[in-house]
This record gives structure tokens, C-alpha cells and sequence, in this order.
């Protein structure tokens, strides 16, 4: 039993994990998960035995890509907490050591987005209105870009949703 524990890497349980949800997820999610795995694909954590995992391994592993690909370094993250969790519940093991290492993660790489768009003031104002002149651009690519931008701030749409957004997609009733 302890050989088998030991052959129960991260890689696979992560592996495992991803084939299971593959039908349930968008395709986005399934690409993600994918670029996931390869990135994780020759560090440590992917060759761990499951049981291995601690806070200072995933600190070792993702801290580097934390600083460098933010948002990619919060995906990784995420699909690896989740990865733990499916195994952990499998094997009724408490606690996650991925949940344990943002808790205690150092705050300045944690960037919280707090800003809006300053509507009530003069310069946001100005901002939007500038925005809407932009609207009829002589240039194709920045009339489009300012009703992409319009879009995403009306409707509080994902950037990749909005780009795939189609005429034929919008009830104007």
C-alpha cells in the first residue's frame, strides 16, 4: 500500500481530475485546464506523492509564477485546489494545503482590484465621453475598440465573451 501511495503523484490526480470534469466544462475551462497541467508538467509539485503536498512545496512552485503571470499564476492556483479537493474528498483527508497557502500568502502579490470608473467626477466624465467620440473613429479598429470597451463596462461582461459577441446574439426587444 505505501508503493501504491507513492506512484498517487499530483500530476495524476490533477490528470485524473480534468478528464473527469472534461464533459461538464466549457471548452475555455478545458483549454485551461490543459495549459495548466503543462506548466506544472516538470516541476516538483507535478512529481509529488499526493500525500507529499505541503505549503512550502506549492509556495516553491507557484510563487515565481505568482510574481511573473499573475493572472495565469491565480489559475494555476485555482485548478490545483480544486484537483486537491476531489482527491482529498476521495480519500476523506481534511484540510487542503492549497487553501492553506493562500491564506498565508504574502498580500503584495495578491493584487485586489478596488478601482472604478470615477462617474460622479469631472474626469470620469470626460472619460466616458471621450469613449462615446471614439465610437465614430474615422479608424475601423478604434471605433470598434471603443464599443468594445462600451460593452464591457455596460453589461459587466468577461472580456472573452464580449469579443465573441455577435449581432445576431443580442435580443434588442
Amino acid at each position: 500500500s505505501t508503493q501504491l501511495k507513492g506512484r498517487l503523484t499530483f500530476g495524476k490526480v490533477f490528470e485524473e481530475y480534468a478528464a473527469i470534469k472534461k464533459e461538464s466544462s466549457a471548452p475555455n475551462t478545458v483549454k485551461d485546464r490543459e495549459k495548466t497541467a503543462k506548466r506544472l508538467q516538470g516541476t516538483k509539485l507535478w512529481t509529488v506523492p499526493f500525500e507529499d503536498i505541503t505549503v512550502d512545496l506549492i509556495e516553491s512552485v507557484l510563487a515565481k509564477l505568482m510574481q511573473t503571470h499573475r493572472a495565469t499564476g491565480w489559475r494555476v492556483y485555482r485548478y490545483c485546489r480544486a484537483a486537491y479537493a476531489y482527491q482529498a474528498d476521495q480519500q476523506r483527508i481534511s484540510g487542503n494545503p492549497f487553501s492553506l497557502w493562500r491564506k498565508n500568502k504574502d498580500p503584495k502579490l495578491v493584487r485586489v482590484r478596488d478601482t472604478i470608473l470615477p462617474t460622479a467626477d469631472s474626469a470620469g466624465q470626460k472619460w466616458l465621453v471621450e469613449l462615446v467620440r471614439l465610437r465614430t473613429h474615422h479608424q475601423f479598429a478604434v471605433s470598434v475598440t471603443a464599443d468594445y470597451l462600451l460593452c464591457l463596462l455596460l453589461w459587466g461582461g468577461r472580456k472573452t465573451e464580449t469579443q465573441m459577441l455577435r449581432i445576431a446574439d443580442i435580443d434588442f426587444d
